[in-house]
Order: C-alpha cells, then structure tokens, then sequence
C-alpha cells in the first residue's frame, strides 16, 4: 500500500503508511527480506524527501538507522538482488557523508571509508553471484578506487582495503584495468599497494583483459600515442604484467621511477612460467613416439592442449605474431587428429614454435620500456562512477 501512494506521488502519505507499517509488527526474528526491503524503501523515501540528508542531524540519523535495520535483516545472498541493493545503499551513505561533508575530521573520514569499502565489495559479490553484473557492479568497482585514493589521503591503513579485494570477483578488476594502473602513481603509499595488489589478481585471472585496455589507452588517448607502435605498446604493457606477477617481494610501487626500475629488472622474466611449460613439453614430445601406446599419446596431447592454451594467451594481443599464432593452431590441430603421419608432422611444427616462441621471449626481454611507463603512470584517469559528480570538484 505504501509503495502504491508513493508511485502515486503521494510521498509524505507514503512515508507515515510505511511507518505505520513496521511500527505495528515485531521485528522478524531471523532475518527476512520483506522486512530488510521495508526499511530499504523507508530510507531512499526519506532521502529523497530530504535533499540534504548527509548533514549531521536527524535525518542523516534516520536514514543510517533504516539501514542498519535493512543490512541485519539481509539474507546473505539468498534475496540475490535485494541483498545488493541493501549493501549498495549503505556502502552509499558512508561514501556520499565523507564525499559531501568536507569538514569531517580524518578518523571519522576513516571509519566511514572502511565501513564503505566493505558494503561495495557485499553488494558486487551478491549481484555477481545473482548472475546481474554489470553497469551497477562497475561502478561499485570504481567507486572502491575513489575510496582507496580517499582512504590513503586521510591516514588510513591497507588492511581492510587489501581484505576487500580478496573477495571481489577478480574479473571486475580487469573492467578497471586503465584506472588500476594509473593508480601505480597515486600520492598516497596505502593507495599504491592496494592497487597494486589488485592487479596482481586481474593480470594473473587474465592477462589479455588488463593488456588490451592498457594497449589501447596508451595507443589512442594518450596525444603522443601516435608515435607509438602499437605493438610495442601491447609488448610493454605485457611487461608491466610481469612486473606485477614476478616480485612477490614488492609489495608496492613506490613512485613511477620505481616502477620502471622493475619493468627493466624483471623484463628477462617475462613468459617465465608458459616458456619453459612449453620446453618441458615439446622436449617430450621429441623424445617420445607413442605409436599405439594411446594412454601415452593422450597425456601428452593433453599437455600440449594447456600449454597452447597458456602460449597463446601471451601471444593473442601482439598484432605482430600472427605466424606464431597460426602455427599454435596447426600444432592444436595436428594432435587432435591423433594419427601417426599427422603425430610425426605436428612433432616437427612443435619444433618450429619452439623456436618462434623462444624468439619471441628474447625479444620482448630485450625492449626498453622507460617511455611507455612514464606516459602510462602519468596519465589521470577518470574514477568516477559513471553518472556521479565529485561534489567537491568545481
């Protein structure tokens, strides 16, 4: 009834209905979304009918008590989208009172940026689970970014931020792939080993998605970009990946002269872990003929099938290596059809791309990746949500 008043425009009337409504009945005693979506209702009514809620005050009050009462009557993910919208709302209220009231002391700032950081992870994990991510789920994700740069402002520490991101599904990192990587050179040390903690888990869920995003932002959006070979910007960006995945030691990067430092110690690192997969591989297969023995010829298919999987994971954003890419797919095909005559063939190609992918490795260890870093960790990305304004922007 109180949600049909207010869709009437009856709001003031819908309000005092819906009161009325939760002030009459006892409080569930486990947790109930109906109850949970009541109080959810009650608090976006009372926003709206108060433009300034965020002030210190009663309505700021109410509106936190509506939804507290909504996230402890959350079913943890069994009410799917509800339980999404209740965490987002309340992970909301904490950013939006820090974004909005610039006179807040630092440890209140802190508290409601952590206690934000927790509810936007809650809210994607729901809706990622609940099959709906998407537009709201990225802007979650970069509504994290805005409060690990606010958090490392005000003093905070990295231990609730570095805890979120454990949770988050790792491929809503990789949608944020640019915004991550400019963070590198984010003032605030907190900020930086957040950072660089998620990207650790995006390039290692999937390299391809952090290196085109990267590839294309340092191609078409940065002006001197043009000067840039493409491939070569692709190549640096993969570096950069290794940087990431290969210093376990590193915690943070510290500054942008730290971080090229790493890419040019680390760069020989580069494919460390697919290369020499691929050399144990082909030098079984060098050795070995199977013949009938099928259980043999099938194991080492199967080896072949991951480490082709891997190789061209490496190789798919080089526009370069398209040969490479077309031997790896006869190499494929070849040792599925199973055969001895196509065996025999496909263990001469594997040589071949032995030697295209040992190139390949020497090659990208040996480029000189000062420029592209330096552009890439200077640029400011844009980590605003979309359709929401800094209000302490001018």
């Amino acid at each position: 009834k109180a949600r049909l008043m207010w869709a009437k425009g009856q709001k003031q009337a819908a309000v005092a209905a819906m009161r009325t409504h939760i002030e009459g009945h006892a409080a569930p005693p486990a947790p109930n979304s109906d109850w949970a979506a009541a109080h959810l209702s009650l608090n976006r009514w009372v926003r709206e009918l108060n433009p300034s809620w965020w002030r210190s005050g009663a309505p700021r009050d109410e509106v936190e008590s509506f939804l507290d009462l909504a996230v402890e009557h959350s079913c943890g993910g069994a009410a799917g989208m509800v339980d999404a919208a209740i965490w987002r709302n309340w992970a909301l209220f904490h950013f939006r009172v820090v974004q909005y009231d610039a006179t807040m002391p630092e440890p209140e700032q802190v508290s409601h940026l952590e206690r934000a950081c927790t509810a936007f992870v809650n809210a994607v994990c729901f809706e990622e689970r609940a099959g709906h991510g998407g537009i709201h789920t990225v802007a979650d994700t970069l509504r994290l970014l805005q409060i690990w740069a606010q958090l490392g402002a005000a003093g905070g520490s990295s231990d609730v931020p570095i805890g979120c991101v454990d949770r988050v599904p790792v491929a809503c990192w990789a949608h944020v792939a640019p915004q991550l990587v400019a963070q590198l050179s984010a003032p605030a040390r907190v900020t930086r080993l957040v950072v660089t903690h998620a990207l650790r888990r995006a390039i290692a869920y999937c390299a391809d998605a952090v290196v085109f995003p990267l590839w294309l932002t340092a191609g078409l959006n940065d002006p001197e970009g043009a000067q840039l070979d493409g491939s070569t910007a692709t190549e640096a960006a993969q570096s950069a990946r290794h940087v990431l995945l290969s210093a376990p030691d590193r915690t943070v990067v510290d500054d942008s002269r730290s971080f090229v430092a790493g890419l040019e110690e680390l760069s020989m690192t580069i494919n460390e872990r697919v290369y020499h997969v691929l050399c144990r591989t082909l030098e079984a297969i060098g050795k070995e003929d199977p013949g009938s023995d099928h259980d043999k010829q099938g194991a080492i298919e199967r080896a072949v099938m991951l480490t082709i999987a891997d190789a061209r994971a490496i190789i798919a954003p080089l526009p370069k290596y398209g040969a490479q890419l077309e031997r790896f797919n006869r190499l494929k095909r070849h040792f599925t059809r199973g055969d001895t005559w196509n065996w025999r063939e496909g263990r001469g190609l594997a040589g071949r791309v032995y030697e295209d992918f040992k190139s390949l490795v020497d090659r990208i260890a040996r480029l000189r990746l000062q420029d592209f870093a330096k552009r890439l960790t200077g640029r400011s990305f844009n980590v605003v949500a979309p359709g929401e304004v800094d209000p302490r922007r001018p």
